[in-house]
């Protein structure tokens, strides 16, 4: 299992290519999070895959290198689950991880994601189902996995979510950072502590 910095790492491009993208064209942060296991594999195909048009308006060709094997990492890592911390194309933590908040009942679950304790993710966005997902996948680590592995089949609230990948638009004092800034920003351990909450992009 890749250590939680590399995991960091990898989640940094895909985002930052989200967030960056977005600026002219919607369709990779839109699909990303209606169904991040589909639009993380075709964003590893590259040129010749579904944004590979997107990609091409990357002005560095080493940043479009980074962002599809980056991708890949993720696509790779998913199937690596052996017992261990694991991730897949949703970072829910294990209960294990977030010590009593697994014991909390729903409404209390529910409470708390609305004051926004999931950081730069936004779980606090229908927090009422998100607490359901959570409350049940913290009972039975099978359900989390198989959420953690495909969200956009295996959440309960799936019909009813507007996303199952709740990442933000991205906020107005970033818009103007490249994409190599954006990365690098979420990237950062140190913001990533903070902006993560106890969704740590895979960490």
């Amino acid at each position: 299992m890749e250590s939680d910095i590399s995991s960091r790492q990898n989640w940094s491009y895909v985002l930052a290519f989200a967030w960056w993208s977005s600026k002219s064209d919607i369709v990779f942060i839109h699909d990303l999070k209606r169904d991040p296991k589909s639009a993380i594999n075709d964003l590893a195909n590259g040129e010749e895959g579904k944004y590979g048009q997107i990609l091409l308006n990357v002005p560095n060709e080493e940043t479009r290198n980074k962002i599809k094997s980056n991708a890949q990492s993720i696509i790779d890592r998913s199937k690596l689950q052996k017992g261990e911390i694991y991730r897949g194309y949703l970072p829910i933590p294990e209960a294990s991880e977030v010590g009593a908040l697994a014991n909390l009942d729903r409404e209390q679950l529910k409470n708390l994601l609305q004051l926004g304790i999931t950081g730069i993710l936004s779980f606090d966005v229908q927090a009422n189902l998100w607490a359901d997902e959570l409350v049940e996948a913290w009972k039975n680590r099978e359900q989390l996995i198989a959420i953690q592995r495909d969200p956009a089949q295996n959440l309960r609230n799936k019909d009813t979510l507007d996303f199952r990948f709740p990442l933000p638009d991205i906020p107005n004092g970033l818009k103007e950072l490249k994409i190599e800034q954006l990365q690098e920003f979420l990237g950062d351990e140190a913001h990533m502590e903070h902006l993560g909450g106890i969704f740590l992009y895979g960490s």
